[in-house]
């Protein structure tokens, strides 16, 4: 009897499910449903997609903008150290001397100037250094290393006076 309870519990119940499915379109609608939920996954899938390539593309042209601005400031402080090195006035030690614009050392290297030796001196500031010294000051640096004035450049020079003669600022 027990057997054919639940043979006949089960007969219901297949009964029940086919009724339900044939009431609702049957196994189509629930495929039908399926169908859309895995387009809907694929469309959302597709458009991450989408969304990570724009966003890689724009990261990329950041980058290329970067390293164009990157390139574009080394050229001009390349031409900015030219322009500095070209505006350092070299004279003999002796010429230096006489003018009255050597100290007794050079601050960078805090070495004696030497007879024969070449000294440059800045424009704007007429503070002289060992030829060597200052280049190599001028590298890393855009300032005087006494007194930190910008290195002038080369049209601010007064050059009119020969040799060394240099126009201090503010005198005549």
């Amino acid at each position: 009897m027990a057997a054919a309870a639940a043979t006949n519990s089960s007969v219901k119940l297949a009964a029940i499910g086919s009724s339900i499915l044939s009431s609702t379109g049957g196994a189509g609608v629930v495929f039908k449903w399926l169908g859309w939920g895995a387009l809907c996954l694929a469309a959302a899938a597709l458009g991450l997609i989408a969304l990570a390539l724009v966003a890689e593309e724009a990261d990329r042209r950041r980058r290329q903008a970067a390293l164009a601005r990157r390139k574009r400031e080394q050229r001009l402080r390349r031409r900015q150290r030219r322009r500095m090195m070209s505006s350092l006035r070299d004279a003999p030690y002796e010429q230096v001397v006489a003018a009255g614009l050597v100290r007794n050392l050079c601050v960078i290297c805090r070495a004696e100037y030497e007879g024969g030796e070449t000294c440059s001196f800045l424009p704007r500031c007429t503070h002289t250094f060992h030829k060597h010294c200052i280049a190599a000051w001028l590298r890393h640096h855009t300032t005087c290393p006494i007194c930190s004035a910008a290195v002038a450049r080369p049209d601010i020079y007064d050059d009119t006076h020969g040799s060394v003669g240099v126009a201090r600022p503010g005198r005549v």
